[in-house]
């Protein structure tokens, strides 16, 4: 559990890891229930990794189906700054992040911690703006994110 401070409000967020059920394509419907926020993965080494975004970003909105697709917030994050051997352009992210609603992109290094708080403290305010914004009041939002673990073989996690 890691307590953000999100504009002067403590909320504590729990990472939850699916294990490599995206293996299978078997990640139950019930784990995108009540998201507000997806956070999609990728191995800055791995240019197939990428390549997987646009299904995890498919397969999560088919999923959850929200009122407006373009409304959902996403954040991506490219994994694995720290070997500094990039095989993924970051043009070709931006693009991407670009083309499909302006998602905001981190590039961390799981390993040494660089820019996970940053990348994690924006999935956390994207997720309270739309819980706000799909009419949840003040005293209706939790105090207390869900979030999937993003690990190296990740691809896709929900806030």
């Amino acid at each position: 559990m890691k307590n953000i401070n999100l504009n002067g409000r403590v909320i504590s967020v729990q990472i939850w890891d699916t294990a490599g059920m995206e293996r299978f394509h078997s990640i139950p419907a019930n784990m995108y229930r009540d998201s507000h926020c997806c956070v999609l993965v990728y191995d800055v080494t791995s240019p197939d990794s990428f390549t997987d975004l646009e299904m995890w970003h498919t397969e999560f909105l088919k999923n959850i189906n929200p009122i407006d697709t373009t409304r959902f917030p996403f954040v991506v994050i490219g994994n694995k700054a720290d070997l500094n051997k990039y095989n993924v352009s970051a043009d070709e992210v931006r693009q991407w992040c670009k083309l499909n609603n302006n998602i905001p992109h981190f590039e961390i290094s799981a390993k040494d911690g660089r820019h996970v708080e940053d990348a994690f403290r924006i999935a956390s305010k994207l997720a309270m703006d739309y819980a706000k914004e799909m009419g949840q009041t003040e005293a209706d939002l939790p105090t207390t994110l869900e979030i999937d673990e993003p690990s190296q073989k990740k691809k896709c996690c929900c806030i």
